[in-house]
């Protein structure tokens, strides 16, 4: 991981999150957001075949969601939210 980017990242409801982004050479790279939400600890990956990160659009409409489905399940509700 010589080049990672990590630095913080504002999600709404969650705790704490942390964001990265790197490439393994010149193609398969990863971009991840790592949350905290009370005592659960999540991640969310995505992969790309390209040298580009993965778009910050959709990263963070899965993060949210994630969020969501967790914030659910803690209240005894059935994880339902959907990606936007």
């Amino acid at each position: 991981m010589a080049s990672a980017q990590v630095g913080p990242a504002q999600i709404p409801d969650v705790d704490a999150a942390f964001t990265a982004s790197y490439c393994i050479g010149k193609n398969h790279c990863s971009t991840s957001i790592t949350l905290r939400l009370d005592s659960v600890f999540a991640y969310v990956n995505i992969n790309t075949d390209g040298p580009a990160a993965a778009d910050a659009k959709i990263l963070n409409s899965v993060t949210r969601m994630f969020a969501q489905r967790i914030r659910q399940a803690q209240h005894g509700q059935p994880p339902s939210a959907k990606a936007t």
